[in-house]
């Protein structure tokens, strides 16, 4: 299996079996499933040849990265357990979690650190040094063993016994693989998202957890200003390198259209637009000139959604106006103005659709794209009935994923506009 399905499988299995009941528990669960099922690879310096390797760690490695700095801004996980507890009995079990890596890294792939004994001495030190995600590491590593051990090759689970059992129903890297690490990632994305909400409804500290993102840390800026900065930077690197990428392998020759949908890079950008990194996504496009057609569609419906989602999240979290939020009257004379306005930038965006709905990418101009985003702005729904009415060419294709996307974020920052009553 491939490093991005064990981590997300990793994730996915800590957060199944620890179910976390606080917002640091959640991220100290998501960052050990990760690291733990990560770190069994580390012995992968004798793969093929043709992939990517180092440009592979870095993507992993600034996916946990990410995950480690939202942690520190949260506070009370892993990062504050050890900056606490600081002293030989932390950095001790460190040096020794690394150099249980080195011994890993020069032994042949599949032998020590996917057995039985790795994973004891690993989680040991893990235990040590950061006792809070030891459990989660633990099971993100077995995670990795259970996945390996259907892969055709085998693993030396008994280590230093040669003994390779294996149930050989996949390779690593065939369409199993890309079906279990989908099934992973939409268990990341649910089970988190539902662990992190109850933590915050039902634990009764969700008032500290914004009050923390509120404080300054750094430069006179703000935990969530800080996070958003981070999480578009590594947004913005990635997606340039994902294109010049596709330049290389020469996909302009092959479909005019020239999408980016890289396989590897490809996962770790939708997921890092959807934690909030669509700014960084749009700068990259509007440097490259890349207008909404064909599989970029998809690319902007996911900058556009989290701009906008990130938006409302600031809004609220920082309340930069004062606002003051207060249940929302659904049924108001003073809403009829927004309900118009509605209905016509709705109108207004199927006809848009419409007539735009067989232009290919090398067809637009910046003008198309300022009319597209306008009509996004507020009229996602009119591209609804088009979609359905008219046949969905190459140049559309992206309609059934990226308008939904839209439609979502635009009903979520709405209904906050009218919570705060500012219509």
């Amino acid at each position: 299996m491939l490093g991005k399905t064990h981590i997300t499988l990793g994730i996915a299995s800590a957060l199944i079996i620890t179910h976390p009941a606080t917002v640091p528990g959640v991220m100290t669960s998501m960052i050990g499933g990760a690291i733990g099922g990560w770190i069994v690879d580390v012995d992968c310096k004798d793969m093929d040849p043709d992939r990517e390797k180092v440009y592979d760690t870095i993507i992993d490695g600034l996916f946990i990265g990410a995950m480690i700095v939202l942690d520190f801004l949260i506070g009370n996980g892993v990062c504050s357990y050890i900056s606490d507890n600081w002293g030989v009995g932390v950095w001790g079990p460190f040096l020794g979690f690394i150099i249980l890596m080195l011994i890993g890294y020069n032994t042949k792939h599949r032998t020590f650190t996917h057995s039985i004994l790795g994973m004891l001495l690993f989680s040991a030190m893990v235990y040590m040094f950061c006792r809070p995600a030891a459990l989660a590491f633990a099971i993100g590593y077995v995670s990795h063993l259970v996945a390996d051990f259907f892969n055709k090759k085998g693993i030396q689970i008994l280590f230093p016994l040669k003994w390779r059992p294996c149930l050989k129903l996949c390779a690593s890297n065939d369409k199993a693989n890309k079906v279990l690490f989908w099934v992973a990632f939409a268990l990341d994305a649910v089970i988190g998202a539902f662990l992190f909400a109850t933590a915050m409804i039902n634990g009764g500290d969700a008032s500290e957890f914004v009050l923390k993102l509120q404080n300054t840390k750094l430069f006179g800026l703000n935990s969530l200003q800080l996070y958003l900065i981070f999480i578009n930077v590594i947004t913005f690197l990635g997606f340039q390198r994902s294109w010049k990428m596709a330049y290389r392998e020469e996909l302009a020759e092959k479909d005019k259209s020239v999408r980016i949908a890289l396989e590897f890079e490809t996962w770790v950008l939708d997921f890092l637009v959807f934690i909030g990194g669509g700014l960084g996504m749009m700068l990259s496009l509007l440097i490259h000139l890349r207008f909404p057609g064909g599989y970029n569609g998809n690319w902007w419906a996911f900058c556009y959604a989290s701009i906008l989602l990130w938006t409302t999240v600031y809004l609220y979290v920082c309340n930069p106006f004062g606002f003051t939020m207060r249940p929302i009257q659904w049924i108001s004379a003073k809403h009829i103005s927004v309900l118009v306005y509605l209905l016509c930038i709705n109108v207004i965006s199927a006809l848009l659709f419409y007539s735009f709905r067989k232009k290919h990418l090398n067809e637009y101009s910046s003008i198309h794209t300022l009319l597209w985003f306008m009509g996004a702005l507020g009229g996602t729904a009119g591209a609804y009935p088009v979609v359905i009415g008219v046949k969905r060419d190459r140049s559309f294709n992206y309609a059934v994923i990226g308008f939904p996307i839209m439609l979502v974020s635009q009903i979520i920052f709405v209904v906050y506009m009218l919570s705060v009553g500012v219509f």
